[in-house]
């Protein structure tokens, strides 16, 4: 029995031994696990600082361009057929299915370049309606950074009949003119 328990002693013994060998390396991997999971965390951290900070700023600019997209709308130069109770973000997201592909790759300052070349081309046709060219949006245009799209927008004003109009209510007003002489010119054909 004391054979036995000599040998059991033993075993213990050099597994005990071996233990304590192998405790100063796991100590050290250990340690070095501890430090990168440190380090990792850190790096975690900081881009989850830099994601939220990114995304506040994203926040900004999306808010930004919903104030953009909202004065734009109410200027009425899109039919506005779709129901009031959808958001804005629909809206815009029909409105440039609509327009898709209407201006090929031209930039903004192109297009108000052709606008401006055009009204200056048809000027002596359109005396008689005051036709004006004025900026609108310049307060939100400020809020812009030098990389991001401009909110200035040039928009049409006109007089009709002395009265002060939006360029929409102007082509309104004078397709109804050209309705009523139709109308009228009919009427006189009739008659003769």
């Amino acid at each position: 029995m004391r054979l036995r328990n000599y040998e059991a002693i033993r075993e213990r013994l050099d597994h005990c031994i071996l233990r304590l060998q192998s405790l100063p390396g796991e100590r050290e991997a250990s340690i070095g696990r501890q430090s990168a999971l440190k380090e990792t965390g850190k790096v975690l951290q900081e881009k989850s600082l830099e994601t939220r900070k990114r995304k506040e700023e994203l926040s900004g600019k999306r808010e930004r361009a919903g104030r953009i997209f909202e004065a734009e709308y109410r200027l009425g130069y899109v039919e506005k057929n779709s129901g009031a109770l959808e958001d804005r973000e629909e809206k815009a997201r029909k409105i440039c299915q609509l327009l898709a592909g209407s201006f090929g790759s031209r930039k903004q300052s192109e297009l108000l370049g052709s606008l401006q070349g055009a009204y200056h081309q048809n000027r002596s046709y359109l005396l008689e309606y005051h036709i004006t060219l004025q900026t609108l949006f310049e307060e939100l245009d400020e809020e812009s950074g030098f990389l991001e799209a401009g909110a200035r927008r040039i928009d049409i004003t006109a007089k009709y009949r002395g009265t002060p109009v939006s360029f929409q209510e102007l082509l309104e007003r004078l397709l109804e003119d050209a309705q009523n002489l139709e109308r009228i010119l009919s009427d006189r054909d009739r008659e003769l």
